[in-house]
């Protein structure tokens, strides 16, 4: 009875594992696609450090030689982004693995990133305090539905009037062509109902940080922003267009800190009338001994004789 069971446990696993959906072969498998992706990365940040005078036609010598490497041709790895983009779970899951691997090289390589991951490690509490608790980590895309992400914040008993906010994010293009453009927003609405806005425009892959402060101390209602893949085509055409055209945002972090109220400074005092009366004359005005001439005689020689 005991081996009936052990049994129809196994041929019940291996059912499940049947149904499990699998990616088809003519598609450029996660772990692959993932080792193009990171050498995608690495090939434009090449081409960051040496930069061309058409820097389009390098980075596609570049993403050639990738696609080379991994024996891939462009019509197959484009196929294999149309799939991957239906399924935006999947790609999620490699670029989630490809963020925490570039951040592994980046600290195996010595890049200073101490500054950046201390942010990640601030308390929710405090005189500075990083009050971020989404994903640290989001990967946008040129399609509608995908090329943007908002967040909303909502004050607590931490937060006081006079705050400043600092927005930090790195962000990793990978582009196959056209222009890279992005934005990172970020809105305070205060007690008074109006609203302050600030926005940094990211255009290559390096380190963003955008600063906003209630400067008038009115205290804070909401914190909102996004961040936001503009797209430079039609949406029909960034539809049917399966260019790769991604951004990685990484390391985000909002540290919101407290700021000292002004000082106030007497700049007068109330003058006393008897005491500028009793100030002796001689300190108000020059002596006179010393703002006239004196008489020089004329010795007894050059005196004119009649």
């Amino acid at each position: 009875m005991r081996n009936a069971r052990i049994v129809v446990w196994v041929l019940a696993c291996l059912v499940l594992v049947g149904c499990k959906p699998t990616i088809p072969d003519k598609y450029i498998q996660p772990d692959e696609l993932e080792d193009i992706l990171y050498d995608y990365h690495i090939a434009d940040a090449i081409g960051g450090i040496f930069p061309q005078r058409d820097d389009t036609l390098q980075m596609n010598v570049y993403r050639r030689a990738v696609l080379n490497k991994h024996g891939y041709t462009e019509a197959q790895f484009d196929s294999s982004m149309v799939y991957y983009v239906r399924h935006a779970e999947l790609l999620y899951k490699i670029y989630e693995s490809l963020s925490d691997r570039i951040d592994k090289e980046a600290s195996a390589l010595g890049v200073a990133t101490d500054d950046l991951n201390s942010l990640s490690t601030l308390s929710t509490t405090g005189d500075t305090a990083n009050i971020w608790t989404a994903s640290r980590s989001i990967m946008l895309m040129q399609y509608p539905g995908f090329n943007q992400y908002t967040f909303e914040i909502k004050p607590d008993t931490s937060f006081r009037p006079g705050d400043r906010f600092v927005l930090n994010s790195d962000a990793q293009f990978i582009y196959k062509n056209g222009s890279r453009q992005a934005v990172m927003v970020l809105t305070l609405t205060l007690a008074n109902d109006s609203v302050v806005s600030r926005v940094c425009q990211m255009s290559s892959s390096m380190h963003y940080t955008l600063n906003i402060s209630d400067d008038k101390r009115l205290g804070i209602k909401h914190i909102r922003g996004y961040f936001f893949q503009a797209k430079n085509m039609s949406e029909e055409a960034e539809i049917r267009n399966s260019s790769l055209r991604m951004l990685l945002l990484t390391n985000i972090a909002l540290v919101r800190m407290h700021t000292l109220e002004p000082l106030i400074q007497v700049l007068a005092e109330p003058s006393d009338s008897v005491k500028s009366d009793s100030l002796p004359k001689m300190a108000k005005e020059p002596k006179t001994m010393d703002m006239k001439l004196k008489a020089t005689p004329v010795p007894r020689e050059l005196k004119v004789v009649k």
